[in-house]
């Protein structure tokens, strides 16, 4: 990884405490990326608002053969968390099934470190990112069984014991094919919207997220700016009783 790109990766924890600081009016944006785009979706702290709201995917530039981070990404990225007021980013992490990372790991950490070489406002100290195991995510027309396969469960700490198994004595070469390699996505941002929903019940007891297409009207925005107006007012009234 990235020297620069590592200052701001952080456990999916201090996300949620982060959240937890800003429930008022901070809000948390997932990121699932792609070949050919990024989806998008946004969540506010489960005891303000339950619904994961999933955004318009941001497409890559479809002149360019290379995935490459122009300014209209970096403005529509910058935007969207500027009007959501998102603190924290939880960013899909497409892990093979055996729990090691290949291919589409190294495309997560090529786009994030381009958005952290060309935006100096979009992962901050203040605003860091962290990386989900996407493999949860069902898909359409996906056997789900697949994505994860021997797979020894984490140990009392919460580490993958994957990494600390022994190489098999036998020195035979494995070819990895690009099949092989190849992380099955969404044309949307379904799979943004679901990774966001399992990361906020996984952190929050009781949390029951529901996930609601956001008609790009500024649907979500006009519903989080309601709910804003809500929290005034209940802050108004608790002063006055002071």
């Amino acid at each position: 990884m990235a020297t620069n790109l590592g200052r701001f990766l952080t456990v999916p924890s201090r996300v949620a405490n982060i959240l937890d600081w800003k429930k008022a009016g901070g809000a948390v944006m997932s990121l699932d990326v792609n070949s050919d785009r990024i989806g998008v979706a946004i969540a506010r702290h489960p005891e303000t608002c339950t619904s994961v709201y999933k955004m318009e995917p941001i497409l890559f530039n479809e002149a360019s053969r290379a995935r490459k981070i122009d300014e209209d990404i970096i403005f529509k990225l910058e935007d969207v968390a500027k009007q959501h007021n998102v603190c924290a980013f939880v960013v899909g992490w497409p892990l093979q099934p055996n729990g090691r990372m290949g291919a589409p790991c190294g495309k997560v950490l090529h786009v994030l470190d381009e958005l952290v070489a060309k935006s100096n406002s979009i992962f901050t100290k203040n605003r860091p990112f962290t990386l989900w195991d996407d493999r949860d995510i069902p898909r359409e027309n996906v056997d789900m069984s697949l994505m994860k396969v021997n797979v020894p469960p984490p140990d009392e700490w919460g580490r993958s014991v994957t990494f600390s198994r022994v190489p098999p004595q036998d020195q035979s070469v494995i070819y990895l094919s690009r099949e092989q390699c190849h992380h099955p996505s969404s044309k949307d941002s379904s799979v943004a919207a679901d990774l966001l929903e399992m990361f906020m019940e996984s952190h929050y007891e009781g949390a029951q997220m529901d996930v609601a297409a956001d008609k790009g009207n500024g649907s979500a925005a006009y519903y989080f700016d309601d709910i804003d107006d809500y929290d005034n007012e209940k802050a108004s009234l608790q002063a006055s009783l002071l």
